[in-house]
């Protein structure tokens, strides 16, 4: 399985948030810019098709990503990616302060693990 997180594309307060719990020495460049260029295009369009009456809003070529600084951070936790997009789909609401409820990894394994078992019984039940 190939690394999953989340672009947050705020068209209220013209913003672009990347969430991603993924410790990594590439830059915002390297790893996100070629999927970022193409889904904002797309969104862009798309927003364009429906008249929404901010779709000009992220057009601003001066509009850097945002990564915020997330205690939940992993380096070596290659296999809970699903689970972190998951939560931060359910919790993130634009804060600039956002804390996702995770504690700092070592320290999180029980809780990722009651965290996938919610998500699994919400899909199956549904």
């Amino acid at each position: 399985m190939e690394h999953l997180f989340v672009f947050v594309f705020n068209i209220k307060n013209a913003s672009i948030v990347i969430l991603d719990n993924n410790i990594s020495a590439a830059t915002i460049k390297d790893k996100y810019m070629l999927v970022l260029k193409n889904l904002k295009k797309y969104f862009l369009r798309y927003l364009h098709e429906i008249n929404h009456p901010r779709c000009h809003a992220l057009e601003d070529p001066d509009i850097k990503p945002q990564i915020p600084h997330l205690l939940c951070k992993t380096k070596d936790n290659k296999t809970n990616c699903g689970v972190f997009v998951m939560r931060y789909m359910e919790t993130y609401m634009g804060e600039t302060d956002y804390k996702t409820g995770f504690p700092k990894e070592g320290t999180q394994d029980a809780l990722l693990d009651w965290v996938r078992t919610k998500y699994a019984y919400a899909l199956i039940s549904s």
